[in-house]
């Protein structure tokens, strides 16, 4: 019997990465053993899924979407940007409002509140009695490392500083997250494993450990290899946001460190705050000839730029797993990476590196190290690059379906037994 489950999905996209691909991926792949009914935030996403259908009026045959489009004040939110959280909260009223409505027409098997992932939000569908209620895969719990706090001025240290103090306090105070997984029990899902110890020491709940994110179905599973001949570029490709936490400017520091004697190249890809800042260090370091900076780019030019590279360099210091870390493994690209939040759930020696990170110049000169390593060792790199596509496999969407599928069947029997005693 197909189950019925209703999931809000606030951000899903077939178009787009990051939550919005991370939905689309698991909704896509449920909806060959499940009814699905979907409830979206329609101002960003609307048009991008009603073109997909329209494009592929077959594929999805199973799931109906319902959009509701969540008010904002832009102009609010450059002043106080936390101010997101109160419309964003709004929106998942109106919502609820809405999931009560489907499931008296509908009566789900199961309610799951999938994005966004943050655990600060866990929507309100966990009030609708008597249903099985699934959270997650949710992150966003843990800290900012505090050797790290003054490795970046004072307004860095200022605004990590006060991230890890009301993190601490939101996590062990705040009710709703607690009450919602409390309601989700054996249907919590948290993305790694730091987010599972935070949910067994602030809420006592018992969680399983699901990554949020996938394998891209367009990258071939078949990637043949070549040989970097000696003497060529090693070629390096970091993709991301340029602002301090996700750590360009360790790795520029690291390069810049490097002897004459290791040839290499670094497409950088992606924007933000701190690229201009990040330019201007480039040619200060004498690196321009070396460094290429693509800006934004869709993500097809960010899959054929890793298909391009050698090896991927995942310098961030606060993350879940990231989505582009899998699309680096599925690319056949080992990671160099330090041991914060998702990553070293999945980099190991066999696809990569995990460098040493007591603080900010054992991390440079730990980065440096790699990449020379990397460097000297072609035959090394190449037994990686095979695992990285062999451990991509592993998060691919239909297993992710099935471990959900799993949960949600569980959740079921023990309704049944609840109700039969």
């Amino acid at each position: 019997m197909r189950l019925k489950v209703l999931i809000s999905a606030y951000a899903c996209s077939p178009y787009q990465g990051s939550e919005p691909a991370s939905s689309w991926g698991l909704i896509k792949s449920l909806s060959r053993n499940c009814d699905l009914w979907v409830i979206v935030e329609s101002e960003k996403f609307e048009k991008e899924i009603n073109f997909w259908l329209k494009e592929n009026p077959t594929a999805v045959d199973n799931v109906n979407f319902f959009f509701i489009r969540k008010k904002r004040n832009r102009a609010l939110r450059v002043v106080w940007p936390p101010s997101y959280y109160w419309y964003y909260k709004v929106w998942q009223k109106d919502a609820f409002k809405l999931a009560k409505q489907l499931d008296k027409k509908h009566n789900f098997d199961i309610v799951h509140n999938l994005t966004m992932s943050g655990f600060r939000e866990p929507g309100y569908l966990w009030k609708i009695e008597k249903k099985p209620f699934v959270w997650g895969p949710i992150g966003g719990m843990g800290f900012f490392p505090s050797m790290l706090l003054t490795s970046f001025g004072v307004k860095v240290f200022i605004y990590y500083l006060s991230y890890n103090i009301i993190n601490f306090l939101q996590m062990k105070y705040s009710s709703r997250p607690k009450l919602a997984a409390m309601k989700a029990g054996i249907g919590l899902v948290c993305a790694n494993k730091e987010n599972q110890l935070g949910a067994e020491k602030f809420w006592n709940v018992h969680s399983k450990v699901i990554s949020e994110v996938g394998l891209p179905d367009s990258l071939s599973r078949n990637r043949t290899f070549g040989r970097r001949n000696s003497g060529d570029p090693l070629k390096l490709i970091w993709v991301g946001q340029m602002i301090p936490r996700k750590g360009l400017m360790l790795a520029l520091d690291a390069l810049a460190t490097l002897p004459e004697a290791i040839s290499w190249q670094l497409t950088v890809i992606g924007g933000g705050p701190l690229q201009h800042k990040l330019q201007k260090t480039v040619k200060k370091l004498k690196l321009s000839k070396k460094v290429n900076f693509c800006g934004k780019v869709n993500r097809s030019s960010v899959l054929t730029e890793m298909l391009r590279s050698h090896v991927f360099l995942q310098t961030s210091m606060r993350d879940l797993t990231s989505t582009v870390l899998i699309e680096a493994l599925a690319s056949g690209l080992p990671v160099l990476s330090f041991p914060y939040g998702g990553f070293k759930d999945i980099i190991n020696k066999d696809n990569g590196i995990l460098l040493e990170a007591k603080n900010y110049q054992q991390m440079v000169v730990s980065l440096a190290d790699g990449i020379s390593f990397m460097y000297n060792n072609e035959d090394i790199r190449l037994e990686m690059a095979q695992q990285a596509l062999m451990d991509a496999q592993e998060f691919s969407w239909e297993a992710k379906a099935g471990k959900f599928i799993d949960i949600y069947n569980n959740l079921i029997l023990k309704k049944q037994d609840i109700f039969s005693k």
